[in-house]
């Protein structure tokens, strides 16, 4: 990763909504359409009004997005989206990093993800500590601990 770049996160503004409108859709037609079928508004829109969006910024330019949520003991990440220019510079890497630290601060044990197995994403995920703990038809859950022995109860997050 180039040192010299700035990353930077904060909460995403309603201005930014067709940006993370975008990023979600482009995932979900690489990805969940082919299980579930078409891109659904509404759901979109359920998500967006609980908010917690936050937008990724190199060098002040948007490239990337992603939503944790804490669950118990964990946080929970929901999305991460990196623009496909700028997949493979460390914006992931960086969001793990910045993930990692809030669950720290919070004192939290547990980083919990899930992720389709055909998301070539997943490569990613392994180097930076996590590991599989359910494996289903179409997703790998996975967990990365901090303190003391993984917890192995893993819970699916509920969307509503």
């Amino acid at each position: 990763m180039n040192t010299n770049k700035s990353f930077q996160v904060r909460k995403a503004a309603q201005s930014e909504k067709h940006f993370v409108y975008q990023l979600e859709q482009t995932y979900w037609s690489e990805y969940g359409s082919k299980i579930w079928g078409e891109w659904q508004d509404e759901q979109f829109e359920k998500v967006w009004a609980k908010s917690g969006y936050e937008i990724v910024l190199l060098d002040g330019v948007p490239v990337g997005l992603f939503r944790v949520t804490r669950q118990d003991s964990s946080l929970y990440i929901n999305a991460i989206h990196v623009i496909a220019a700028h997949r493979n510079v460390g914006i992931g890497t960086w969001i793990f990093g910045n993930i990692e630290a809030r669950a720290k601060l919070l004192q939290l044990s547990v980083v919990k993800l899930r992720v389709f197995h055909t998301n070539p994403a997943k490569r990613l995920y392994l180097p930076h500590g996590f590991q599989n703990v359910l494996v289903e038809k179409h997703w790998a859950f996975m967990e990365k601990t901090f303190f003391g022995e993984t917890i192995r109860n893993f819970s699916q997050p509920t969307f509503s």
